[in-house]
């Protein structure tokens, strides 16, 4: 079995919960949504790029964040990720990073 760490705690503490025993890989926001991806790549023993990418190196939003719902009455569209504030108490613009928006096109195509 694999253990992979993910999501804010993952791009803040990267190395901390590489340490975590068991732990098979470390993904940062940047990379939570293309987990199924790096799964196969484990399971065939491929070499996995830098999981963690500093969130001041990112130049923008994936380009998709979520699928599937194209039957469904209801889905979860993301307009917006990161934050502008630097509020002491919070850890979201550490681990997002500035805000940004998707536009209007990719939002309508979700």
């Amino acid at each position: 079995a694999h253990v992979i760490v993910t999501g804010c705690y993952a791009q803040n503490q990267a190395d901390a919960c590489a340490e975590i025993p068991g732990v098979s890989l470390v993904l940062g926001n940047d990379h939570k949504f293309a987990v199924a991806k790096f799964v196969r790549n484990l399971k065939k023993s491929v070499q996995v790029p830098e999981a963690v990418i500093q969130i001041d190196r990112l130049t923008g939003l994936p380009p998709a964040l979520l699928e599937g719902f194209e039957s469904r009455s209801r889905a979860f569209v993301q307009v917006q990720q990161g934050c502008d504030q630097s509020c002491t108490f919070c850890v979201i613009h550490r681990a997002r990073g500035q805000s940004w928006s998707f536009d209007e096109a990719h939002i309508l195509r979700q």
